[in-house]
């Protein structure tokens, strides 16, 4: 029974460790954002190119339910507001990988 309790601690243990290396690693990737502002967009040239991190609103099952979805800014945004009605800019990156990283970081569906 002593090994039960033990091997429960310890796995607790493990978890809130796992979540406190995902916040901080979530907290350090937003930081590294870049602001809106700073794009220069003339239609389809951007400069510099930067990728989008992006918050929409779903139904899922008749419940209401929040996606992360990626892509260049700003032409996968105005994709989403014409898909969802909608999409909230999270962060900017002119790094796809860290786009990818908040992304998975982000999204309760793929963890």
């Amino acid at each position: 029974m002593l090994i039960f309790a033990i091997l429960f601690v310890v796995s607790v243990i493990i978890m809130l460790g796992m979540h406190w290396a995902r916040n901080a690693k979530l907290k350090a990737l937003l930081a590294k954002s870049m602001d809106a502002s700073t794009v220069n967009s003339n239609g389809m040239n951007i400069d510099p190119r930067v990728w989008g991190v992006y918050r929409v609103e779903d139904l899922v099952n008749g419940k209401r339910s929040y996606r992360i979805h990626i892509g260049s800014y700003p032409v996968r945004q105005r994709e989403l507001v014409r898909q969802f009605g909608q999409a909230e800019l999270v962060a900017l990156y002119t790094e796809r990988i860290d786009a990818l990283q908040v992304a998975d970081l982000l999204n309760p569906r793929r963890r």
